[in-house]
């Protein structure tokens, strides 16, 4: 699906640009090859989207989020239960505004789930949410490295910031991060960097003084899902050390993968 404008202005950047049209969304049917027979169509998919409303339409439930504060309709949870709407009125307001912005493009693939994953990596699609935390409008959306209660900072510097982590290895884990939103270690910028490596020297130094048990330190960061990474705003870890808090802390880092850390000279 692409989008030839945007008025809101939190969205324009985001969604699209006015002198094109984006894809934003990708969206497939059957979902899954477990429902090859699925009754839903896309040409279903397509209506709903159309004229459904946001409870039963993730694109439309989080345009309803975005288009907020141009449209005056935000989503509302109605009575005591789960289900949220963004009243009738709410939902003719993103009819209308689908019908003058938004456009189909379709193709007809025997396996659309394997087309879909393809599409999300080559296209940037800021409303899918399924199988797309790839995506820095996604994660920052819903990141909570992004939404750090003032009073959990524990040092920060202009530009990143250190927390506890919440599921400690070792008493005073701690957690050194840019404050600007990025997913990978490898996109931080130099001066992000330098700030990164500064805290991270303070942070040890405060550590060393306040615990006398501290003999050294792990440092360790995880850049993408297949290294284990589950957050994605960059994050270092700093992990106190202290004699005998494990029985052999010999290779340390190598053994994130299990079985592989004995298998270096012994000069090491």
């Amino acid at each position: 699906m692409v989008f030839q404008r945007c008025s809101s202005g939190r969205t324009n950047t985001r969604l699209s640009n006015r002198r094109r049209q984006d894809v934003a969304y990708v969206g497939i049917a059957p979902d899954k090859p477990s429902k090859p027979n699925s009754r839903q169509s896309l040409l279903h998919r397509i209506r709903y989207h159309y004229r459904g409303n946001a409870e039963g339409s993730t694109l439309r439930r989080t345009l309803g989020v975005l288009l907020e504060e141009k449209s005056g309709f935000p989503l509302r949870r109605v009575g005591s239960g789960e289900r949220i709407t963004l009243t009738h009125a709410g939902e003719q307001y993103l009819d209308e505004w689908m019908g003058r912005n938004a456009f189909v493009a379709w193709v007809a693939c025997p396996e659309p789930w394997v087309l879909e994953r393809v599409l999300l990596g080559r296209f940037s699609c800021p409303l899918n949410q399924k199988d797309n935390n790839h995506h820095s409008f996604d994660r920052e959306a819903s990141c909570e490295f992004c939404k750090i209660d003032k009073n959990e900072v524990v040092a920060e510097n202009e530009l990143c910031l250190a927390i506890r982590d919440g599921y400690p290895v070792t008493r005073y884990h701690t957690l050194v991060l840019p404050k600007r939103h990025v997913a990978n270690f490898f996109e931080l910028y130099q001066p992000e960097l330098n700030a990164v490596h500064a805290l991270l020297h303070n942070t040890e130094a405060e550590m060393r003084h306040v615990d006398q048990s501290v003999k050294g330190f792990n440092v360790g960061i995880n850049v993408g899902h297949d290294a284990g990474q589950t957050v994605f705003h960059v994050h270092v870890h700093l992990i106190p050390r202290r004699y005998g808090d494990v029985e052999s802390p010999r290779g340390g880092v190598r053994s994130v993968i299990p079985g592989k850390h004995g298998l270096f000279p012994t000069s090491r």
